[in-house]
């Protein structure tokens, strides 16, 4: 066959939707998450051509109508996300469809077996894949040929502990618990009283850092801060703050500072899988997962389809479904722990909760208020069409109190299963951001997006070192230099907001953070 009759276009636009989602998330996404879909999309139309050929005898008339169904099967959620109508949900299926028919009734009545469509189609989907296969080309040659970056503060010494008395020293568990806001900001915005939990903590010993302000307004910028004991000034110095990309931050976060220098002195390091996998901990020696985790590669490109839309797909493994029992797997695993893992141990535990997507009433019972998992916050989920403020402020709550429920069972547990007292932290990341604007500081306020839930369980005379403005960046810095010996500066504690796109491009916001509540 000569090449000018090739038909490539439905291959290439099967493969399109695919790698244009994995360019736009280079830095966040690993590759082999693209291999499942790239397969389940290539065959799908493969299969859709060959029924098509059959039905029409017509290799070059089929080609254009699966290269069709392709392109209005994955535009659809794109048209649903921006095109905010009323009654949307009802009126879009319908155009799609109509679409589809006008779309196929050219194609059938097109004259010369459409050959010159298809040279046309051919010509656009070479393009468009070239265009994205070039990016994704230049993104691995600079992350191959680059230096990758490294933590420029000072080295924890590493041999601190005598052998003998290794089995002294406690558990460490770090706790981190998406979103969850301190007490003056729920009182004062989400009209809620949190004492009582507070109140649960410190009768278990705990001290509450009530004047605690998140360092970073975004996941992986501030999980990364807290477990390299460190800003990251340098490190943006490194990668440039101009850079897009979030892989860097997996790094220092998956072989960071801490668990380190805790595994030179003797301890087990044990991390539970997050629902995030930009703060996953997966080169610890213990790697605990739900076999639920959802995976947001998949499930964004999914929302680029119908598929959501439709009534009882995939009811019994949905999105939902799998967030709500990873969070419990994670919950009940957390206090076993100490029985099941003899000697010193580091627990890393990341929590989506309270952070949305919102799946557990007050009593832990299932929540699903939209038609597409979606774990957005701020103006990017409170808009027309979707939330509300006050239905977000509702449904946090309602997931907070069931997230204190289990949080208290989990620290009872902890508490009364291991050999000696622990060290327990456990933190919000950042606040719970209704008010946030992803592409604004003016429009944010960051009173909420920075103020945090701060606990600590330290045995001993621990809790003297602590105060009431402590930020995670000094929490591994007060555990070190108490419990292990490392004269450790505190450093000061500040507050960076950035954008979505810029995360690099910091704003410090410490003064605004701290206005006192009237």
């Amino acid at each position: 066959m000569n090449i000018k009759n090739w038909i490539l276009h439905p291959i290439l636009f099967s493969i399109y939707p695919v790698i244009f989602s994995y360019s736009n998330n280079i830095g966040k996404v690993v590759f082999l998450n693209v291999v499942e879909p790239l397969i389940f999309t290539v065959l799908f139309v493969f299969i859709g051509w060959g029924i098509l050929r059959l039905i029409l005898n017509d290799w070059f008339r089929s080609g254009g109508i699966a290269s069709l169904l392709i392109i209005l099967f994955y535009s659809y959620g794109h048209a649903r996300t921006n095109i905010d109508l009323a009654g949307v949900d009802y009126f879009l299926p319908v155009i799609w469809i109509v679409a589809l028919l006008l779309g196929t009734f050219v194609i059938i009545r097109s004259r010369k077996k459409f050959t010159n469509g298809t040279k046309i189609l051919n010509v656009v989907s070479v393009v468009l894949v070239m265009l994205v296969a070039t990016n994704i080309g230049l993104y691995q040659f600079k992350m191959t040929t680059s230096d990758q970056p490294r933590l420029q503060i000072e080295r924890i010494p590493q041999d601190l502990i005598n052998k003998d008395e290794q089995q002294l020293h406690p558990d460490v568990y770090f706790i981190i618990l998406d979103a969850y806001a301190r007490q003056d900001v729920l009182k004062n915005i989400y009209g809620f009283d949190n004492s009582k939990f507070l109140d649960n903590l410190e009768s278990k010993g705990f001290y509450i850092a009530d004047k605690a302000i998140a360092n970073y307004g975004q996941t992986v910028l501030a999980v990364g801060s807290s477990l390299n004991l460190m800003y990251l000034d340098e490190f943006v110095e490194q990668i440039g703050e101009n850079s897009l990309s979030r892989e860097p931050l997996h790094q220092i976060i998956n072989k960071n500072q801490a668990a380190f220098f805790l595994k030179k002195n003797g301890y087990k390091i044990i991390a539970l899988a997050s629902t995030r996998p930009e703060t996953q901990m997966s080169s610890a020696d213990v790697f605990l997962s739900s076999g639920t985790m959802l995976n947001e590669f998949h499930e964004g490109l999914k929302n680029t389809t119908p598929l959501p839309d439709i009534k009882n797909f995939d009811k019994k493994g949905d999105a939902f479904s799998r967030h709500r029992m990873h969070t419990m797997f994670t919950l009940d695993k957390l206090g076993k722990l100490a029985l099941e893992y003899k000697g010193p141990k580091f627990i890393f535990a990341h929590l989506g909760q309270p952070h949305p997507p919102f799946v557990f009433g007050p009593n832990g019972e299932p929540v699903q208020l939209e038609s597409r998992f979606d774990d957005h916050d701020g103006n990017w989920l409170i808009r027309p069409g979707r939330l509300t403020v006050e239905q977000y402020h509702k449904h946090y709550i309602d997931q907070l109190i069931f997230l204190n429920k289990k949080i208290e069972f989990v620290i009872d547990e902890i508490l009364k299963k291991s050999s000696r007292p622990p060290i327990v932290i456990i933190f919000g990341d950042h606040g719970p951001r209704s008010r946030l604007n992803w592409q604004s500081l003016e429009k944010t306020d960051v009173r909420e997006s920075f103020s945090i839930l701060s606990a600590y369980h330290l045995p001993g005379n621990g809790k003297e070192l602590l105060y009431p403005e402590i930020s995670p960046v000094n929490s591994l810095r007060v555990i070190v230099s108490h419990y292990f010996g490392v004269n450790l500066d505190l450093l000061p504690d500040r507050s960076f907001y950035s954008t979505a796109r810029f995360l690099y491009k910091f704003q410090d916001v410490t003064e605004r953070v701290r206005t006192p509540f009237k």
